[in-house]
């Protein structure tokens, strides 16, 4: 009988449980500080973000390239969710950069910028039209998305104060030195999600461009993010096969990079994601097993090395070949520089805007064919028009 009795005992707070836990998660918003059942989607090629959803609430983690977790953020119906901050709106954003306004723009969200910096250099043609007789593009020639922008830099960083003054909902920005880490640890304390977005560390091409879902997850677009990314993709994959079919007779061989003021020069390496591209266009780029840091060596070692290289791509501040011999004559001895067959990415360049940084950011497939072109045709200054972010230095 007694045993009976502890049993019914144990059934009823049985009972009382259940009830308790279906009344709770019938609440208008159930609180949860504890998530062990996050579903993540595994990426195709990127490694520096991951988005994941438990129940009916979404998350994102972002990472830098040395896998150390940079933010973790989720939006849901949950109050809390332990390690991760909410994200309950996505109305008013500020974007740290013009490749991240760019993505934002394609994903129909420009109407959802307060602010950005360095206004100067972004390109997306829906920001701009033609400037007004004697004004500077900038103060005239910028369209709706503009006009809608509380605070902005012209070609600088955007002060914090000028930041908080709009009181976003997200920063969008990515992390180079400490201080960029302090900068968004400040906005942090001020309740401000600061999203980190690390896709120019990306190894892959089309894993930097795969950080369009991670646009479309911050600004509930999932669907045309997804649309646009598989397009980016099938383009590319396409375009890297008909490459590697190609039948060639030797290997064609490219140099990358310029010397610095200083007289060294930054040589690729091999885990870089121009390594990666150059072998899908159907080259191969001289480039080091070394790490990055190592990877600075003296002038007159790096011309021993791309001397005899077909093509040279990525001249940085020397948009032209005459005046990069004028102050490094050593480079007239390298067979690309003879051949006239060196190519840099600003064939389009409106005062600081280069579609290559923002454009060629999200479609990796259109800076591969344009190395294609170049690899398969090698085309001279006349006909340089083929090609969408490269032109011929000697043009």
């Amino acid at each position: 009988m007694k045993t009976s009795s502890v049993l019914t005992h144990a059934a009823i707070t049985a009972v009382v449980s259940v009830v308790i836990s279906v009344v709770s998660s019938c609440g208008k918003a159930a609180k949860n500080d504890a998530v062990t059942n996050i579903v993540w989607k595994k990426n195709d090629y990127a490694s520096l973000f991951k988005l994941g959803t438990a129940g009916k609430d979404s998350f994102m983690e972002v990472y830098n390239n040395d896998s150390s977790v940079l933010g973790k953020f989720f939006w849901g119906e949950s109050d809390s969710v332990a390690g991760y901050r909410k994200i309950n709106n996505r109305n008013r954003i500020v974007s740290l950069g013009a490749p991240y306004s760019f993505m934002l723009t394609e994903l129909g969200m420009a109407g959802r910028i307060v602010g950005v910096d360095n206004l100067d250099y972004i390109g997306h043609p829906a920001w701009l039209e033609p400037a007004a007789p004697g004004k500077d593009i900038s103060e005239s020639g910028i369209a709706d998305a503009f006009r809608k922008l509380e605070v902005y830099s012209k070609s600088g960083t955007l002060l914090p104060e000028k930041l908080t003054s709009v009181n976003p909902d997200v920063v969008i920005g990515y992390w180079t030195t400490p201080a960029d880490q302090e900068f968004a640890e400040g906005m942090t304390k001020k309740k401000i999600p600061f999203i980190w977005c690390q896709n120019w560390l990306e190894n892959h091409p089309v894993g930097r461009s795969e950080w369009i879902l991670a646009f479309g997850w911050i600004t509930g677009t999932g669907a045309k993010a997804e649309s646009l990314y598989t397009a980016i993709k099938t383009d590319y994959l396409k375009l890297a096969e008909q490459a590697k079919a190609i039948d060639r007779e030797e290997v064609i061989t490219v140099a990358a990079n310029v010397p610095y003021p200083n007289g060294s020069w930054f040589m690729p390496v091999k885990s870089d994601l121009l390594y990666k591209m150059v072998s899908d266009a159907g080259a191969e780029l001289i480039a080091l097993d070394k790490d990055k840091s190592m990877a600075t060596m003296p002038m007159e070692k790096a011309i021993g090395m791309v001397k005899n290289a077909n093509i040279w791509i990525n001249t940085d501040m020397y948009s032209y070949a005459k005046q990069l011999a004028l102050d490094n004559p050593s480079v007239s001895s390298v067979k690309a520089f003879k051949d006239k067959h060196v190519y840099h990415y600003n064939s389009v360049n409106n005062n600081f805007r280069n579609p290559f940084w923002d454009r060629g950011n999200m479609y990796c497939n259109e800076v591969l064919a344009d190395l294609i072109t170049i690899i398969n045709e090698m085309p001279d200054a006349a006909k340089s028009q083929q090609l969408r972010y490269y032109r011929n230095a000697f043009k």
